[in-house]
């Protein structure tokens, strides 16, 4: 009988330090799983929080570029309009074009053609072109 209350205090020890042992493994498993969790939100948050951010700034360039777009067609619109009805001349468009390219940084080239013999009738096809190059406005032909 001695022997089998020698060996309880040992299984007492052994069952408290398996105890002990579980006990900090679920412990270390729960703050895993809360760390990882926790990083998961963080993540998510960074995500949407670009995302937003980034669409935002999409809107905003699709804006500008809209905006340059519509501009370039309305001067362009005009400047064929006045030429077709009469009150612009040749001369005059190609100042206009060299104007527009001069006011506007976003403008990288502006140009002037005309139906097949309506420029002279001995010629066929007739185009000018101004663009830029370095910052410097060439006229091309």
């Amino acid at each position: 009988m001695t022997f089998l209350k020698a060996q309880r205090p040992i299984l007492s020890m052994r069952r408290l330090a398996f105890a002990s042992l579980l006990f900090l493994a679920t412990a270390g498993l729960v703050a895993s799983a809360v760390c990882i969790e926790q990083h998961l939100a963080y993540k998510r948050e960074v995500v949407d929080s670009t995302r937003t951010h980034l669409t935002s700034l999409t809107f905003q360039a699709t804006r500008s570029i809209d905006g340059i777009a519509r501009e370039a067609i309305d001067n362009v619109n005009s400047i064929a309009g006045q030429l077709s009805g009469g009150q612009l001349t040749h001369e005059k468009a190609l100042v206009r074009l060299r104007e527009l390219l001069e006011r506007h940084p976003h403008f990288l080239g502006t140009a002037l053609s005309y139906n097949p013999y309506a420029f002279d009738p001995g010629r066929r096809l007739w185009s000018a072109l101004y663009v830029k190059e370095n910052g410097l406005i060439k006229y091309v032909r």
